[in-house]
């Protein structure tokens, strides 16, 4: 929620960057929204790698409406691709999580999740990659 009412601030206030990310959303939903729906937009995680909206705007790597991209698996990955490069992890999406070192997880739990709770953020990574490996039966 905290997140939610920095963003709403910023966009009443009508700083540079909500300006733009304004601008953004108007244009890819071919309407104009107020301050209030695209705070809304940017304070949620969406589709399968759960980008925030926020991000999704600012970088620019969203070049559809969102009920395009949310039924679109080839824009999420591409979304996703282009979202680890502007984060300073380019190519990590193809990388093996099995092989990953701790401080590798550490590094791109910070950098994808931002700086709070990032042990915890690699322990649910570790546990959802745990799960999808024990349910999904691999190909050799």
């Amino acid at each position: 929620m905290a997140f939610f009412n920095r963003i709403l601030d910023s966009f009443r206030r009508g700083t540079d960057e909500a300006k733009v990310i304004c601008a953004r959303y108007n244009r890819l939903h071919g309407f104009k929204a107020s301050a209030d729906t695209v705070a809304a937009f940017c304070a949620h995680s969406w589709g399968k790698y759960q980008i925030m909206g926020y991000n999704l705007l600012k970088y620019g790597i969203m070049d559809e409406p969102i009920w395009r991209w949310i039924n679109s698996n080839e824009l999420q990955e591409a979304a996703f691709d282009a979202f680890l490069t502007r984060i300073g992890l380019g190519g990590w999406g193809d990388r093996d999580y099995a092989g990953m070192i701790g401080e590798e997880k550490r590094t791109f739990a910070r950098k994808y999740n931002g700086p709070g709770n990032v042990e915890e953020y690699v322990a649910r990574m570790d546990k959802a990659y745990k799960e999808i490996m024990s349910t999904t039966k691999v190909r050799r």
